[in-house]
């Protein structure tokens, strides 16, 4: 009986220690207690995109696998037939009762006004959370919207920048989709791709080429194995979406000592990943790819791209795509809102959540580049007949961490419901 007590008080014991190191790493990767903390919340309604989540789209570059769903049984979201998030049992009245929504093109019943959401991942957060009836609550008190139906609409995903929203916008309305109003929230994406696409001697004005390009190296090497029947080659994808399943079933966690297990085996499978790449690469077969990263610029253009002067081209591809979509918005009918969404880095006063954080590239990035986005878009988008422009740049104050989900761009709830009442606001 002794023994037993022993043991007992022993385990005990170990589970305490686990649950305060799980505790301990949870503060170190969110700056929060996991036990009150809204990130886990946050990650499984706002889950981030990864290359494995992502198929090639012929005009957009990617989107989301067909009836991808986020990792929370009955919460968060899933994606319709084009590859764009919605929540979870977001329905639409119709005449036989209710229907699913939002595969594309949806067709507006009687009365109902269609919201198109686009830009990258916080356009998608925001969508989403408007489709929580946030939007609804809000509008519903205008003259405009007196009884009538709101349905809200995301043409969002992440790592989107322009021209990928108006590829995006030119598609749809070729292929029937009719909406009343188009809102595009973007400026952080395009400030960030353009750069980095650049620094590594990328099309600068291509979509996000660590992207595309990783995307086409892991079906090479899938190929490969396949077709050599070599697992080295198969190794690297496996360990990628095991590594995946576990940080999604530690977002699941209830207890700390849980999510420290699972990102323990994340940490391995991730390791176990870098390793098996390396071994792959190692090999001949792999010395060559058709998803190369150094496709570069063309040699004959009036001005040279440099590192001097891609803000401002970065501001003015922006502004030209935005005044593209604007003319579409007005041939099917819909007004056109451009929002410059809200960034931390903008904001001085900002202080990371976390101290050894990953995302040290996009300060020097978002001060060197969104002056020259809010400059021609005060100057030249707001303007414009048929646009809407809307500077939110600072709307959010960066000394509120309880804003922010992470230190890159990505608002909590609480910060998604700030930028949606603002949104409000311009209707």
């Amino acid at each position: 009986m002794l023994y037993i007590k022993i043991g007992v008080i022993n385990l005990l014991l170990i589970v305490c220690i686990l649950e305060v190191v799980g505790v301990g790493l949870f503060y170190k990767n969110f700056s929060d207690f996991f036990y009150t903390s809204p990130s886990k919340q946050t990650a499984k309604t706002n889950d981030q995109f990864q290359v494995l989540d992502a198929v090639f789209n012929p005009y957009f570059g990617y989107v989301i696998r067909h009836d991808h769903k986020s990792p929370v049984k009955n919460k968060g979201w899933t994606t319709n037939n084009q590859g764009f998030q919605f929540r979870k049992g977001y329905k639409r009245a119709g005449r036989a009762g209710t229907e699913r929504c939002c595969d594309y093109p949806y067709y507006p019943k009687k009365r109902e006004v269609l919201i198109g959401i686009f830009g990258g991942s916080v356009a998608a957060g925001l969508a989403i959370t408007m489709q929580n009836k946030n939007i609804d609550r809000l509008l519903e008190k205008l003259a405009q919207f007196k009884g009538k139906k709101i349905t809200v609409l995301n043409f969002s995903v992440a790592g989107f920048r322009q021209p990928q929203s108006l590829q995006v916008l030119s598609y749809m309305a070729s292929i029937g989709q009719k909406l009343d109003y188009v809102i595009n929230i973007d400026g952080f994406n395009e400030a960030v791709t353009s750069r980095l696409n650049l620094s590594v001697g990328s099309e600068w004005t291509y979509p996000d080429s660590n992207i595309w390009s990783n995307m086409g190296k892991r079906l090479e090497r899938l190929a490969r194995a396949v077709n050599a029947g070599d697992s080295d080659f198969l190794a690297p994808t496996w360990y990628a979406l095991m590594g995946r399943k576990m940080q999604r079933n530690s977002m699941e966690c209830n207890f700390s000592s849980c999510y420290l297990w699972y990102y323990f085996r994340q940490y391995i499978y991730a390791k176990q990943e870098q390793q098996s790449v390396q071994l792959a690469s190692q090999r001949k077969e792999m010395a060559w790819s058709q998803f190369r990263v150094n496709l570069r610029s063309p040699k004959n253009l009036p001005i040279e791209v440099n590192a001097e002067n891609i803000s401002m081209l970065t501001a003015q591809l922006w502004g030209k795509s935005s005044e593209l979509m604007a003319h579409i918005s007005k041939k099917i009918g819909a007004r056109y809102i451009h929002i410059l969404q809200p960034n931390q880095w903008f904001d001085s006063n900002y202080k990371p959540s976390v101290k050894n954080h990953s995302f040290k590239h996009v300060p020097p990035i978002v001060s060197s580049t969104y002056p020259h986005l809010v400059e021609h878009g005060e100057k030249i988008l707001k303007n414009h007949p048929n646009l809407i422009f809307k500077n939110f740049a600072k709307l959010l104050p960066g000394n509120d961490n309880s804003l922010f989900s992470d230190d890159c761009c990505h608002y909590t709830p609480k910060g998604n419901r700030i930028v949606i009442n603002e949104i409000a606001k311009i209707f």
